[in-house]
């Protein structure tokens, strides 16, 4: 990780999957009974992360696209959210400590309103926190236009948290000098220490 600056704003970017919520593809795809690469599918969930499409439309096409008799009538919205697991431990009560600290935890994701509305009910205070997302901006990371929109909004972050390298890449190009790659709660309270001093304490 690059040398890390004080110089900035007072929010910290979190992406949301496999970050502050464990997702998994393949509960997805059993789920819903579609292949996770079929052509499409992969170009349906895209409109709809990137805002393209309605929720109402999503779901009645979706539908079509799984197995019959695979899902119950009006089935496919759980399925979907069959994806959204579990909060990653200690993730609710960092950015709760965060928060009550003065330090803004933003979510910064590739995600659609369906999702992000399941994520809000099993993450603990995750609808409290305001954020940058696909479906607004009709793009996803590492595009310009939501490096843009975060920096429009928020300023740059102190520090950007993913889980994907290659997003860690695009933004210390970008210029978010404080990006790193997420290995767990701990390794990431420890970097925020670094970052902020005692905040955390």
């Amino acid at each position: 990780m690059a040398e890390i600056k004080t110089n900035t704003g007072s929010c910290i970017a979190f992406d949301i999957g496999n970050v502050c919520i464990a997702i998994s593809v393949e509960r997805c795809q059993e789920a819903t009974g579609i292949p996770a690469d079929r052509p499409e599918w992969v170009s349906l969930c895209q409109n709809l992360e990137w805002g393209r499409i309605s929720i109402q439309d999503f779901l009645a096409k979706a539908e079509k696209l799984a197995p019959k008799g695979h899902l119950p009538a009006g089935g496919m919205l759980e399925a979907f959210n069959a994806k959204i697991l579990q909060p990653i431990p200690g993730m609710e009560a960092l950015l709760k400590t965060l928060a009550d600290k003065g330090v803004q935890p933003v979510f910064f994701s590739d995600i659609s309103q369906l999702h992000l509305d399941c994520f809000r009910q099993r993450f603990s205070g995750a609808s409290e926190y305001q954020g940058i997302y696909s479906f607004e901006i009709g793009a996803w990371k590492p595009s310009p236009s939501m490096f843009a929109a975060f920096e429009e909004r928020y300023g740059t972050p102190l520090l950007y948290v993913d889980d994907r390298q290659e997003l860690i890449d695009a933004a210390l190009s970008h210029g978010w000098k404080n990006s790193i790659c997420f290995k767990g709660t701990k390794s990431l309270e420890q970097n925020i220490s670094r970052l902020i001093g005692t905040m955390l304490k």
